[in-house]
């Protein structure tokens, strides 16, 4: 029994073969010189700093979104009544600044066909769910039991996961999510103000991202779009997070006007007390959070660049429990202690999954 020996020269060329001519990844590399290649290492460490910086800035504009937007439907706050208009705005938003930011960093125009129009939209329409029904039921619960309810999105971002083949079934996680989701239950068992229609609409929304993130994932990896001429022998494939943006954001306006529109009305619109005021600060006050809400989908979906969608939500987690002490202290909402026992819950799933995946 003989065995191979190492050589060198046949591994580099073995592995820039690898590089070159890999159709699982659909990328064409080219050949490069040996000091073209970044070191393991270095490539590791630039790629865990990317993830940092896009979690800090996910951190800091969803924080800021989810607390603006409460103030701007709460009662407390300016009541406004019109959730779903508000958000087809955002998109509106999302479009125009994403046209923006492609001009002026000039990135490539991601050039969809018509295959690949209708394969995006179901993740069009879970996105538009996922938002619509999360700024709705915020007309009927505090912040702080939505962002607890939320954290149900991991059990449906592992199913769906699973369903695409993103993730692995393992028994580990399926008992890593059933503590979860007591934690969650404890959560809905210790709210003093407790509205069915109200977690009837988190519930969904939780439903919609786990579907929204998994089939987002599948839209970045590059299974669904075809490359553009323009990235043809770059080392990525990916669509650049602003390219996503701008594919998402269209069929979102359309759904949302829509849904707006029967839902809302636009005489309920134009009858609400925002505008009693002053048009122009009206319009301020639902500019500003498109600024945010374009910053935290960027953010977003960087992030998701570099992790699976399941990771995304467990990073989520803690950003969702930074939430809920904000919300306690700006809204003042009422937190029991059962809350508090299903939020230790949580976290002990969240540390079971981080000693799990490491």
């Amino acid at each position: 029994m003989e065995l191979d020996t190492w050589d060198p020269e046949s591994h580099k060329r073995s592995r820039s073969s690898t590089i070159s001519h890999s159709g699982d990844l659909e990328t064409n590399i080219p050949d490069l010189p040996e000091d073209d290649l970044v070191s393991e290492p270095q490539n590791t460490s630039l790629f865990q700093t990317r993830a940092l910086i896009s979690l800090c800035l996910w951190y800091t504009f969803s924080i800021a979104v989810s607390v603006y937007n409460k103030y701007l439907l709460n009662g407390k706050g300016l009541h406004f009544e019109c959730p779903l208009f508000m958000t087809a705005f955002h998109q509106l938003l999302l479009i125009l600044l994403s046209v923006l930011a492609i001009r002026i960093f000039k990135l490539p125009i991601q050039h969809l066909n018509l295959t690949d129009r209708v394969k995006i939209i179901p993740a069009t329409i879970a996105s538009a769910m996922d938002i619509g029904l999360s700024n709705t039921s915020l007309l009927f619960v505090t912040l702080s039991f939505y962002t607890m309810i939320k954290t149900s999105a991991l059990g449906f971002v592992l199913l769906f996961s699973v369903i695409f083949k993103l993730e692995v079934l393992t028994l580990r996680l399926v008992v890593i999510v059933a503590v979860m989701s007591l934690g969650v239950f404890m959560m809905v068992m210790g709210e003093a103000e407790f509205s069915v229609l109200g977690f009837l609409l988190v519930l969904g929304a939780s439903a919609a991202s786990g579907l929204r993130w998994s089939l987002i994932k599948i839209f970045l990896e590059g299974k669904v779009i075809h490359k553009p001429a323009s990235v043809v022998g770059k080392r990525s494939t990916k669509p650049h997070p602003v390219q996503t943006i701008l594919a998402l954001a269209p069929g979102m306006l359309v759904l949302l006007v829509i849904w707006a529109c029967i839902e809302e009305t636009p005489a309920k619109l134009l009858k609400s007390e925002l505008w009693n005021s002053s048009p122009f600060v009206a319009v301020g006050l639902l500019v500003f959070p498109g600024f945010l809400v374009f910053g935290m989908t960027w953010s977003e979906f960087e992030l998701l660049n570099c992790t699976s969608p399941l990771t995304l939500v467990i990073a989520g987690i803690m950003k969702e429990i930074m939430t809920i002490v904000i919300s306690t202290l700006a809204f003042k909402d009422h937190i029991s202690l059962v809350n508090v026992c299903g939020l230790i819950l949580a976290l002990l799933a969240v540390a079971a999954y981080h000693y799990y995946r490491v």
